[in-house]
């Protein structure tokens, strides 16, 4: 063999190992791709948000470097949420109990002890129920253009006065399937043009700059509390409270799926506490057929004890959530 054959033969080996090389690496890095838990939320200022990051938040601290990373989708909520997880989009959701009983009673709902059931077929077996939480409540809100903002407002005289313009929610969101409800129990018609289609997010600017002058939103106690201590010089916000009294013939407010009235007290504004009558709903936690599947009914020890510690349901998680990290029901991404 010559050397200009030795020498190619060698270049040629140099290549070979050097493509080696880079599939191996390829290969290591591709099996160390990391998991990803989804959680799909709602508004990125509602407290359906706040529990996802804050789960997330969690997992992510206990299983940084160990293959698993958490992420949250903002979505418009409960109806999002459903489609969500029907589809296989996300691995878990937060939604409205009232509206997953309406719209798709077989969804697979988080039970305290991590398994997964369904509310049609009731509460898992034996003392083992349905994890809830009622992080937020139903707030009604306009400007406050005169007088005092803490003194009591018709809700269906403010509705059905001539131009008023409401926005309810944004489609399918938990907000407005429970506006939807309470009008309805009410005997609340909300006259025709009056509905004015935001995404939440946008809602208070537009009350705001007044081009509505009726918000419904779902927002935490604290959460409201803090939109009314808010600077704003020209905006001062006005809560309308939930009428207190059934209407005449009417069954109490309070259903099968948990919705009901509640005197809620905001405090350290500046004309004192407010007490305001408004509703809540419960909120359940999702889990998609596959990671359901994965788990043999129930979902792995570190989302279940993450979800019940963020919701209250649970011991602390610095005691509870288990080092291992390594979940073969989630996506790769």
């Amino acid at each position: 063999m010559t050397p200009g054959r030795i020498r190619a033969s060698g270049a040629r080996r140099s290549a070979i190992a050097a493509l080696l090389l880079a599939a191996g690496l390829t290969a290591t890095a591709r099996a160390e791709d990391p998991a990803y838990i989804t959680i799909a939320t709602a508004a990125p200022d509602g407290a359906y948000h706040r529990l996802g990051l804050d789960t997330c938040r969690m997992i992510n601290r206990r299983c940084a470097g160990r293959g698993l990373r958490c992420v949250v989708e903002p979505t418009n909520g409960t109806g999002d949420n459903l489609l969500h997880i029907a589809a296989g989009h996300v691995d878990l959701a937060f939604a409205q109990l009232d509206g997953v009983v309406r719209d798709q009673p077989d969804a697979i709902l988080v039970s305290e002890r991590g398994r997964c059931t369904t509310h049609a077929g009731g509460d898992a077996s034996g003392d083992d129920r349905v994890l809830t939480g009622t992080e937020e409540a139903l707030f009604i809100l306009r400007r406050a253009e005169a007088g005092d903002r803490a003194s009591p407002a018709d809700l269906a005289g403010l509705l059905q006065m001539p131009g008023t313009l409401v926005s309810l929610g944004p489609a399918g969101s938990g907000t407005r399937n429970l506006a939807e409800a309470l009008l309805a129990y009410l005997g609340i018609d909300l006259p025709a043009g009056r509905e004015v289609a935001l995404p939440a997010d946008l809602q208070l600017p537009a009350l705001c700059r007044q081009d509505v002058d009726i918000i419904f939103r779902m927002l935490a106690p604290a959460r409201a509390a803090l939109l009314l201590n808010a600077p704003r010089d020209s905006c001062r916000l006005q809560l309308i409270p939930v009428p207190a009294d059934d209407p005449p013939d009417a069954p109490p407010l309070r259903r099968a799926v948990g919705v009901e009235r509640r005197v809620i007290t905001l405090s350290d504004l500046p004309e004192g506490d407010i007490t305001v009558m408004t509703v809540t709903a419960p909120m359940v936690v999702l889990a998609s057929p596959g990671l359901c599947a994965a788990g043999g009914g129930q979902l792995p020890p570190l989302l279940r004890n993450a979800l019940s510690a963020i919701m209250g349901a649970g011991p602390s998680p610095e005691t509870t959530l288990p080092a291992a990290c390594s979940l073969h029901s989630v996506t790769k991404r």
